[in-house]
């Protein structure tokens, strides 16, 4: 039964955990650290472009080619388009990229979660105890 609520506890928490990370941009990494990022868009070096980035909500491939990064998934939509789009392959060139969107923890998000769940626990643990408490002396909270 204790391994239930376990496994209840994480499931109810790992939503939550998933939603401190955010891509954030990255300048382009060098040839040798290019292996294992989690890379989820592109950042065009053109700030007046239309859209100054692009962002992946699924990315199931990354190639860094030789002059250009090959990107494989599905595209997130903006805001004001409800168009979902199916997988996508897409090249884009050095340099037109002045760095790319990598998946990381975002250290605000996280401050808030963590807040809002201490400050949570904390009513909810005061609340029980004024309950109780009342209950044994037989004096109802605040009265």
């Amino acid at each position: 039964m204790r391994r239930l609520a376990q496994a209840a506890l994480a499931g109810l928490i790992l939503p939550f955990l998933a939603a401190c990370f955010t891509a954030q941009p990255t300048p382009l990494p060098a040839p040798g650290a290019r292996g294992n990022m989690d890379v989820r868009g592109v950042v065009f070096a053109d700030t007046l472009a239309v859209r100054p980035q692009i962002e992946y909500s699924e990315v199931y491939s990354v190639v860094w080619g030789a002059r250009a990064l090959t990107i494989n998934g599905l595209l997130k939509a903006p805001e004001d388009d409800a168009s979902t789009a199916g997988p996508v392959q897409r090249d884009y060139r050095y340099s037109d990229l002045s760095g790319v969107l990598v998946r990381r923890l975002d250290a605000d998000r996280t401050s808030l979660l963590i807040g809002a769940t201490a400050i949570t626990a904390v009513s909810v643990i005061v609340f029980f105890f004024a309950e109780r408490s009342g209950s044994r002396t037989g004096v109802t909270p605040g009265g």
